[in-house]
Protein backbone atom coordinates (compact mmCIF):
# COMPACT_ATOMS: atom_id res chain seq x y z
CA UNK A 1 0.00 0.00 0.00
CA UNK A 2 2.47 2.63 0.63
CA UNK A 3 4.11 1.29 -2.12
CA UNK A 4 1.00 2.42 -3.94
CA UNK A 5 0.81 5.69 -2.96
CA UNK A 6 4.74 6.44 -3.70
CA UNK A 7 3.73 5.50 -7.11
CA UNK A 8 0.55 7.65 -7.01
CA UNK A 9 2.83 10.92 -5.90
CA UNK A 10 5.70 9.97 -8.44
CA UNK A 11 3.25 9.41 -11.71
CA UNK A 12 1.35 12.88 -10.32
CA UNK A 13 4.69 15.03 -10.66
CA UNK A 14 6.14 13.40 -13.68
CA UNK A 15 2.72 14.29 -15.26
CA UNK A 16 2.77 17.57 -13.69
CA UNK A 17 6.59 17.84 -15.15
CA UNK A 18 5.19 17.10 -18.65
CA UNK A 19 2.63 19.27 -18.64
CA UNK A 20 4.66 22.15 -17.63
CA UNK A 21 6.98 21.03 -20.80
CA UNK A 22 4.06 21.74 -23.00
CA UNK A 23 2.45 24.87 -21.69
CA UNK A 24 3.19 27.20 -24.83
CA UNK A 25 -0.23 29.23 -25.02
CA UNK A 26 0.76 32.89 -27.14
CA UNK A 27 -1.60 35.39 -25.62
CA UNK A 28 -3.37 36.88 -28.32
CA UNK A 29 -3.00 41.03 -28.45
CA UNK A 30 -5.29 42.38 -26.25
CA UNK A 31 -4.63 39.77 -23.68
CA UNK A 32 -2.82 39.29 -20.44
CA UNK A 33 -0.92 36.94 -20.47
CA UNK A 34 -0.40 36.51 -16.45
CA UNK A 35 -4.04 35.87 -15.63
CA UNK A 36 -5.00 34.00 -18.84
CA UNK A 37 -7.91 36.22 -20.06
CA UNK A 38 -8.25 38.82 -23.10
CA UNK A 39 -8.36 42.53 -21.62
CA UNK A 40 -11.83 43.89 -21.30
CA UNK A 41 -13.12 46.69 -23.87
CA UNK A 42 -15.53 48.17 -21.46
CA UNK A 43 -14.79 50.29 -18.25
CA UNK A 44 -16.47 49.47 -15.14
CA UNK A 45 -20.38 49.22 -16.29
CA UNK A 46 -21.13 50.98 -12.64
CA UNK A 47 -19.73 54.25 -14.49
CA UNK A 48 -22.42 53.86 -17.57
CA UNK A 49 -25.63 54.70 -18.43
CA UNK A 50 -27.90 51.64 -18.20
CA UNK A 51 -28.71 52.65 -21.97
CA UNK A 52 -24.75 52.68 -22.95
CA UNK A 53 -24.46 48.97 -21.06
CA UNK A 54 -27.70 47.73 -23.09
CA UNK A 55 -25.59 48.68 -26.15
CA UNK A 56 -22.46 47.03 -25.11
CA UNK A 57 -24.08 44.11 -24.17
CA UNK A 58 -25.52 43.95 -27.81
CA UNK A 59 -22.39 44.98 -30.00
CA UNK A 60 -20.37 42.10 -27.79
CA UNK A 61 -22.69 39.79 -28.88
CA UNK A 62 -22.41 40.90 -32.55
CA UNK A 63 -18.75 40.38 -32.14
CA UNK A 64 -19.24 37.10 -30.81
CA UNK A 65 -21.01 35.93 -33.39
CA UNK A 66 -18.19 38.03 -35.54
CA UNK A 67 -15.31 35.69 -37.94
CA UNK A 68 -12.23 37.13 -35.80
CA UNK A 69 -11.20 35.09 -33.38
CA UNK A 70 -9.02 37.75 -31.33
CA UNK A 71 -12.32 39.62 -31.32
CA UNK A 72 -14.13 36.27 -29.76
CA UNK A 73 -12.12 36.14 -27.42
CA UNK A 74 -11.96 39.79 -26.11
CA UNK A 75 -16.13 40.13 -26.45
CA UNK A 76 -16.53 36.70 -24.42
CA UNK A 77 -14.02 38.00 -21.32
CA UNK A 78 -15.66 41.11 -21.32
CA UNK A 79 -18.92 39.83 -21.11
CA UNK A 80 -17.56 38.04 -18.47
CA UNK A 81 -16.38 40.79 -16.69
CA UNK A 82 -19.48 42.72 -17.11
CA UNK A 83 -21.50 40.01 -15.12
CA UNK A 84 -18.86 39.76 -12.46
CA UNK A 85 -18.97 43.99 -11.81
CA UNK A 86 -22.71 43.91 -11.93
CA UNK A 87 -24.34 40.52 -11.56
CA UNK A 88 -27.72 42.14 -12.31
CA UNK A 89 -26.54 42.35 -16.01
CA UNK A 90 -26.16 38.67 -16.04
CA UNK A 91 -30.32 38.14 -17.49
CA UNK A 92 -29.57 41.11 -20.22
CA UNK A 93 -26.71 39.47 -21.41
CA UNK A 94 -28.43 36.34 -21.53
CA UNK A 95 -32.01 38.41 -22.97
CA UNK A 96 -29.47 39.89 -25.63
CA UNK A 97 -28.35 36.15 -27.14
CA UNK A 98 -25.02 35.53 -25.90
CA UNK A 99 -25.25 32.07 -24.99
CA UNK A 100 -25.41 30.10 -28.45
CA UNK A 101 -22.70 32.14 -29.74
CA UNK A 102 -20.64 31.72 -26.38
CA UNK A 103 -21.79 27.68 -27.26
CA UNK A 104 -20.06 28.14 -30.85
CA UNK A 105 -16.64 29.98 -29.49
CA UNK A 106 -16.49 26.65 -27.22
CA UNK A 107 -16.57 24.38 -30.38
CA UNK A 108 -14.68 26.01 -33.06
CA UNK A 109 -12.94 29.32 -31.44
CA UNK A 110 -9.38 29.58 -30.88
CA UNK A 111 -7.82 28.56 -28.10
CA UNK A 112 -7.49 31.81 -26.06
CA UNK A 113 -12.06 32.37 -27.30
CA UNK A 114 -12.57 29.01 -25.73
CA UNK A 115 -11.15 29.81 -22.32
CA UNK A 116 -13.15 32.87 -22.51
CA UNK A 117 -16.38 31.81 -23.65
CA UNK A 118 -15.87 29.05 -20.60
CA UNK A 119 -15.62 32.21 -18.35
CA UNK A 120 -18.59 33.43 -19.43
CA UNK A 121 -20.55 30.50 -19.09
CA UNK A 122 -19.24 30.15 -15.72
CA UNK A 123 -20.13 33.95 -15.03
CA UNK A 124 -23.75 33.25 -16.49
CA UNK A 125 -24.56 29.70 -15.26
CA UNK A 126 -26.28 31.62 -12.03
CA UNK A 127 -29.35 32.35 -14.13
CA UNK A 128 -29.62 30.35 -16.99
CA UNK A 129 -27.99 26.47 -16.16
CA UNK A 130 -30.30 25.19 -18.01
CA UNK A 131 -30.50 27.34 -21.47
CA UNK A 132 -26.81 26.75 -21.14
CA UNK A 133 -27.36 23.41 -21.47
CA UNK A 134 -29.69 23.93 -24.19
CA UNK A 135 -27.37 25.53 -26.61
CA UNK A 136 -25.40 22.11 -26.52
CA UNK A 137 -22.27 23.58 -24.29
CA UNK A 138 -21.65 20.60 -22.28
CA UNK A 139 -19.79 18.60 -24.64
CA UNK A 140 -17.35 21.54 -25.68
CA UNK A 141 -16.51 22.08 -21.85
CA UNK A 142 -15.65 18.77 -20.99
CA UNK A 143 -13.42 18.62 -24.25
CA UNK A 144 -12.05 21.75 -23.02
CA UNK A 145 -11.75 20.18 -19.72
CA UNK A 146 -9.78 17.12 -21.46
CA UNK A 147 -7.49 18.94 -24.00
CA UNK A 148 -7.34 22.56 -23.80
CA UNK A 149 -4.54 24.74 -22.39
CA UNK A 150 -4.59 25.40 -18.69
CA UNK A 151 -6.76 28.06 -18.72
CA UNK A 152 -9.09 26.57 -20.82
CA UNK A 153 -8.79 23.15 -18.17
CA UNK A 154 -9.39 25.47 -15.22
CA UNK A 155 -12.17 27.92 -16.66
CA UNK A 156 -14.18 24.60 -18.56
CA UNK A 157 -14.18 23.09 -14.81
CA UNK A 158 -15.10 26.23 -13.38
CA UNK A 159 -18.15 26.34 -15.76
CA UNK A 160 -19.16 22.96 -14.83
CA UNK A 161 -19.03 23.80 -11.22
CA UNK A 162 -21.11 26.33 -11.54
CA UNK A 163 -23.31 24.68 -13.63
CA UNK A 164 -23.36 21.31 -11.13
CA UNK A 165 -24.86 23.83 -8.28
CA UNK A 166 -27.84 22.87 -10.21
CA UNK A 167 -29.62 19.49 -8.70
CA UNK A 168 -31.35 18.83 -12.03
CA UNK A 169 -27.96 19.14 -14.39
CA UNK A 170 -25.95 17.06 -11.87
CA UNK A 171 -26.72 13.56 -13.91
CA UNK A 172 -26.30 15.20 -17.39
CA UNK A 173 -23.20 16.53 -16.32
CA UNK A 174 -22.24 12.84 -15.73
CA UNK A 175 -23.55 11.52 -18.80
CA UNK A 176 -21.60 14.30 -20.82
CA UNK A 177 -18.65 12.79 -19.93
CA UNK A 178 -17.15 14.97 -17.68
CA UNK A 179 -16.09 12.53 -14.84
CA UNK A 180 -12.75 11.16 -16.30
CA UNK A 181 -11.00 14.63 -17.23
CA UNK A 182 -11.98 15.97 -13.78
CA UNK A 183 -10.34 12.82 -12.45
CA UNK A 184 -7.19 13.49 -14.75
CA UNK A 185 -7.67 17.26 -13.30
CA UNK A 186 -7.21 16.18 -10.11
CA UNK A 187 -3.86 13.53 -10.98
CA UNK A 188 -2.14 16.29 -13.21
CA UNK A 189 -3.85 19.78 -13.09
CA UNK A 190 -2.32 23.23 -12.22
CA UNK A 191 -3.51 24.03 -8.49
CA UNK A 192 -6.32 25.67 -9.86
CA UNK A 193 -7.59 23.44 -12.07
CA UNK A 194 -7.05 20.44 -9.22
CA UNK A 195 -9.39 23.43 -6.92
CA UNK A 196 -11.73 23.81 -9.60
CA UNK A 197 -11.71 19.65 -10.03
CA UNK A 198 -12.45 18.99 -6.15
CA UNK A 199 -15.27 21.48 -5.90
CA UNK A 200 -17.26 20.06 -8.89
CA UNK A 201 -16.51 16.63 -7.71
CA UNK A 202 -18.04 17.90 -4.34
CA UNK A 203 -21.28 19.14 -6.12
CA UNK A 204 -22.13 16.23 -7.95
CA UNK A 205 -21.76 14.11 -5.29
CA UNK A 206 -24.26 15.98 -3.85
CA UNK A 207 -27.14 13.69 -5.92
CA UNK A 208 -27.30 10.39 -4.68
CA UNK A 209 -27.31 9.06 -7.74
CA UNK A 210 -23.86 9.99 -9.26
CA UNK A 211 -21.68 8.63 -6.19
CA UNK A 212 -21.14 5.21 -7.63
CA UNK A 213 -19.95 7.08 -11.29
CA UNK A 214 -17.47 9.41 -9.06
CA UNK A 215 -16.36 6.37 -7.10
CA UNK A 216 -16.32 3.79 -10.46
CA UNK A 217 -13.85 6.69 -12.54
CA UNK A 218 -11.75 6.33 -9.95
CA UNK A 219 -11.73 9.66 -8.03
CA UNK A 220 -11.15 8.65 -4.82
CA UNK A 221 -7.27 7.82 -4.92
CA UNK A 222 -6.03 11.03 -6.37
CA UNK A 223 -8.58 13.04 -3.53
CA UNK A 224 -6.97 10.75 -0.55
CA UNK A 225 -4.13 12.44 -2.12
CA UNK A 226 -4.43 15.67 -2.25
CA UNK A 227 -5.83 15.43 1.35
CA UNK A 228 -2.22 14.18 2.20
CA UNK A 229 -0.01 16.61 -0.25
CA UNK A 230 -2.48 19.30 -1.82
CA UNK A 231 -2.79 22.79 -0.59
Amino acid sequence: AQRDWHSLASGRAAAKSRRARRRSLRAAPGTDRRAGRSTSLLPCPRQRAPAMVANDIEALVARLRGPGAGDQAVAAITLAQLACDNASLCAPIVAAGALQPLAEVLRSGSEVGKACAAAAIARLACVAGLPIVATGALPPIVELMRAGTDNGETNGAWAIGQLARFASLRALIVAAGALPPLVELLRTGTERCETNAVAVIGELAKDVSTRAAIVAVGALPPLAELLRTGT
